[in-house]
């Protein structure tokens, strides 16, 4: 009985007590690069073996991991300067597109007042020879030069309406119909 004690606390006790002290190491220092030595008889050292074998897989999982959540963490680094230079190209558009706007406006002012102006006169010279004019066809002609240039004044200050509009545009607001 002692022989068999004995054997049996060589060959499956002690291998048995190792591997369970292994597991315990591993499981509290988190450790898996550890292995546990395969010892006693072919079950325990199976068992061992299979034992380290899960642990090499569950590292190699961790180790994919680890390589995952770095590559995604790159992109999301990636993702966040390329969204802080499209903040930084959108600043920059719409400061060029104020500009654009700006220099549209004092053009557009400028050409309206010329444009008018040249009406003006032309209208004023026109006004001239309809009460100079001899015939008929004078007063025709500075009578169609009158109305031209009023159709002209008139379509120059349309643009000017709609370019106000366009710079301040009305508030919109909700409107009873039942009222009109």
């Amino acid at each position: 009985l002692l022989v068999v004690q004995l054997l049996l606390q060589r060959y499956v006790l002690a291998p048995m007590s190792e591997l369970d002290d292994g597991m315990k190491s591993i499981g509290t220092s988190g450790n898996l690069a550890l292995r546990i030595p395969e010892k006693g008889d072919d079950e325990i050292r199976s068992l061992t073996k299979h034992f380290n074998q899960m642990l090499d897989q569950i590292q190699e999982q961790q180790d994919k991991l680890r390589d995952l959540l770095e590559e995604i963490e790159q992109q999301r680094d990636d993702l966040h300067d390329a969204r802080e230079s499209l903040a930084e190209r959108n600043r920059d558009l719409e400061e060029l597109n104020r500009k654009a706007n700006l220099y549209l406006d004092i053009y557009l002012d400028a050409i309206t007042y010329e444009i008018l102006n040249a009406i003006m006169g032309l209208r004023g010279y026109a006004e001239l020879l309809r009460m100079q004019a001899v015939s008929d066809s004078e007063k025709n002609f500075a009578d169609k030069i009158v109305a031209l240039s009023e159709k002209s004044d008139n379509v120059i200050r349309n643009i000017e309406t709609i370019s106000r509009i366009y710079k301040n545009p009305p508030e919109l607001r909700p409107v009873d119909l039942e009222l009109i």
